[in-house]
């Protein structure tokens, strides 16, 4: 089993990625007022019949830990700040990346 960390959007590519990678677990991480409305937008059962398999973390980029996983998908995310802030992002995700595994 593999985890995706991706970027909120209200988990639109959470559950579509859930969507396609049934055995897929999927974090999304973003700020705790996305993660507050993330249900909102939470696709017919029908469409995602595995959407338990997403689950919703709340909290900051640059100021918390980001969760461990196999794959970071950082949608809309770096274009959003300055080198400065995109090199220390991509540093802490580096950091959390698994060694000596392959997919």
């Amino acid at each position: 089993m593999y985890y995706l960390i991706t970027t909120g959007s209200g988990g639109r590519l959470a559950f579509t990625a859930c969507s396609l990678y049934p055995h897929m677990k999927i974090k999304v991480f973003d700020l705790p007022p996305i993660v507050e409305v993330a249900p909102d937008f939470k696709p017919l059962l029908k469409d995602c019949p595995n959407q338990d398999h997403v689950t919703f973390i709340g909290g900051d980029f640059f100021q918390d830990d980001l969760p461990e996983a196999d794959l970071f998908c950082l949608t809309g995310v770096l274009e959003s700040w300055g080198d400065d802030e995109g090199d220390l992002l991509l540093a802490k995700v580096f950091k959390k990346l698994p060694t000596g595994k392959s997919l």
